[in-house]
């Protein structure tokens, strides 16, 4: 009886794949049900987001002073540079004026010239006056001495009383006769000490009160900053014109900033006064603030500013008071932050 062999090559072989190509299209899989999840995945997180973290977009701002020229001038020295923080005190931009310099030179040469005039001015009346007390004060001595030689010879009997009385009239004459002269030489000093006040101290005084005045314009010409903040410099170089009024520098406060938020409505159940509240930075590192006042609109306060557009105009607005320990280097007006109710 025949029997037929199978053939070796009609066998069906096995073929075994490695590990790493069975994972290979898990991975695909794996990636692609994971893409079409993303959309779900946010939108989840978004909803847990919204409802159980209220947050609101903010921006922070802070106090601006401008400083202006106090009168036409020009730039002589920029002490700072553009963006850099500037404290209270500390010079910004010395200005100067050639005008106000001409001024205060021409009146100190007045002033010098009118102290010379009034260490020359003489008073010729009282040089006289002087010569007249003199001789009125030898004559007083002689009359008084002949008065006493004749008391003298009264008492021996040698004169009369007649020639004693006319020796003692004498001496009473040349007396007041150098009173006189004592009390014109008075009144004359005193005449002459308010004729030189008339004269030349009004004049001096007055001139010293125009100098102070205009050095004290002068020195309104060093403009300094009233606050400690970032300095944003107008478009100015050294010898360039500035009319009065027109500025110079503007200052952004850093000791007084603050966050202004722009909150969703279904959130103004949960703000309060006083509430601390956490603020995001652009670093995503945390600070501490504090709300300081009740919902606004924008339309009421702020409107107008750059912070406000299209998308907030109309949302209610908190301002909160960032901690003492609010990073120093995000204290720069016109950073966008989150803030954590």
């Amino acid at each position: 009886m025949l029997k037929w062999r199978k053939s070796q090559s009609t066998q069906i072989q096995q073929v075994k794949y490695g590990a790493a190509k069975k994972l290979f299209p898990k991975i695909q899989w794996y990636t692609l049900a994971l893409v079409l999840c993303l959309p779900i995945i946010y939108l989840v997180g978004k909803i847990i987001y919204d409802n159980f973290y209220p947050h609101a977009t903010g921006i922070i701002t802070s106090e601006e002073v401008e400083l202006s020229a106090p009168m036409d001038s020009y730039v002589s020295k920029i002490y700072t540079k553009q963006g850099r923080n500037v404290f209270i005190g500390e010079s910004i931009v010395q200005l100067n004026s050639p005008q106000l310099d001409a001024e205060i030179l021409t009146l100190n040469g007045q002033l010098v010239n009118l102290i010379e005039q009034k260490r020359l001015y003489t008073n010729h009346e009282l040089a006289v006056l002087l010569d007249m007390k003199k001789s009125a004060f030898i004559q007083y001595q002689a009359t008084s001495k002949f008065y006493n030689s004749m008391l003298e010879y009264r008492k021996d009997g040698a004169v009369s009383l007649l020639s004693l009385n006319d020796a003692r009239l004498q001496m009473i004459n040349s007396q007041r006769s150098y009173e006189m002269v004592l009390a014109r030489i008075q009144q004359n000093q005193q005449d002459f000490d308010v004729n030189k006040a008339q004269v030349f101290d009004t004049s001096i005084r007055n001139l010293e009160l125009q100098i102070s005045s205009k050095t004290t314009q002068q020195q309104l010409l060093e403009i300094k900053s009233p606050i400690n903040g970032a300095i944003k410099l107008a478009d100015k170089e050294q010898g360039s014109y500035v009319a009065k009024d027109k500025p110079v520098a503007i200052i952004s406060s850093i000791d007084n900033l603050r966050v202004v938020a722009f909150v969703e409505p279904k959130y103004l159940n949960r703000i309060k006064v006083g509430q601390s509240v956490r603020i995001i930075l652009p670093n995503k590192q945390f600070a501490q603030g504090e709300i300081e006042n009740i919902p606004q609109f924008t339309d009421q306060i702020y409107k107008g500013l750059a912070i406000i557009n299209d998308a907030n105009e109309l949302k209610p607005i908190i301002v909160i008071k960032p901690s003492a320990a609010f990073p120093s280097n995000f204290k720069i007006k016109g950073i966008s932050v989150e803030v954590l109710l």
